[in-house]
């Protein structure tokens, strides 16, 4: 690789398979490169921010990514939707924050599931810089109505509304 930015590809993050100092030694400058290359172009920089990032979002506004993509929170991570996005910064969009896992029958019950939705959503503040979703795939054994249910969260929360 010779450092154009056509050869930049891919990314997924992890604090345990991307070790913070090596991150921020060697991958932060060719973020912040890459970023301020495509920003000049007009363009956003998206990455994929889907491991465990408690010990990377410190480092995370330096990179100057727009879109942290498949953000995947408690309980499969550390990290709850609310600090990941504190943690992120306020320019920087969060798409994801629902845990497949929220979708299991096995892993949360009926209880569990809507207190953990309640919390999250009670959490959102204006919903701005969000792209809510279910973090990697909907599993294939997934309950179909806590997506429904999931929908009828964010139409009741309503359209999001920036802070100027």
């Amino acid at each position: 690789m010779d450092g154009r930015l056509e050869d930049w590809k891919g990314a997924n993050y992890d604090q345990d398979l991307t070790w913070p100092p090596f991150f921020e030694e060697e991958i932060t400058p060719w973020l912040q490169k890459v970023s301020d290359g495509l920003h000049t172009a007009g363009k956003y920089l998206l990455t994929h921010t889907d491991g465990e990032n408690h010990g990377l979002l410190h480092l995370y506004p330096a990179c100057r990514f727009d879109v942290a993509e498949s953000v995947c929170s408690s309980p499969m991570t550390q990290c709850t939707l609310s600090e990941i996005r504190i943690g992120m910064g306020s320019k920087t969009t969060v798409w994801g924050g629902i845990p497949s896992v929220a979708l299991l029958e096995d892993s949360m019950d009926d209880s569990t599931f809507e207190a953990y939705m309640d919390e999250l959503f009670a959490a959102l503040g204006n919903g701005d810089h969000l792209i809510l979703g279910v973090a990697y795939n909907v599993p294939p054994n997934a309950n179909l109505e806590r997506l429904k249910s999931i929908k009828e969260w964010i139409e009741e929360f309503g359209p999001v509304h920036p802070a100027s």
